[in-house]
């Protein structure tokens, strides 16, 4: 009895960290949404050179992103591992939800992963739109 109370003390500091990694992950990305569109602003307004922060910064972010996404992966897979252990489901639960597209095929596997994964489109799309500019802005200097 005294080990499973320790393993659902245990679960819980790991539910508490799967919290915090997406507390963290949600900051990332609102701090991408915001941040970019402010760059892109004085982009505008100033000078095309830094349409190229912006994509280099979504880049730095994509990377933080991936980073945290694996700690935040690695610990559900734990949290699944204690709750077989306690006889919870609630981590398998949302995990196999999330990842209910891996079983489709063609189509629906592609829509289900941009679903899944929508935020690296998010940053990969201000990286090229951030290059497009910047390359459309410059070869108009050129062209005039």
């Amino acid at each position: 009895m005294e080990e499973k109370l320790e393993k659902i003390e245990e679960w819980k500091v790991v539910r508490s960290t799967i919290v915090e990694f997406d507390h963290i992950l949600s900051n990332i990305r609102s701090l991408d949404i915001t941040a970019t569109i402010v760059i892109l602003g004085f982009a505008f307004q100033y000078s095309s050179v830094i349409f190229l922060l912006a994509s280099a910064f979504n880049f730095f972010l994509l990377l933080l992103e991936i980073h945290y996404h694996k700690y935040l992966h690695e610990i559900a897979d734990y949290a699944i591992e204690l709750e077989e252990e306690i006889g919870f489901k609630l981590t398998h639960k949302l995990s196999s939800a999330r990842n209910e597209y891996r079983n489709q095929d063609g189509f629906t596997y592609v829509i289900g992963y941009l679903i899944a994964n929508i935020y690296y489109c998010i940053y990969i799309g201000f990286m090229i739109i951030g290059l497009v500019l910047f390359s459309l802005i410059s070869l108009g200097h050129y062209i005039r």
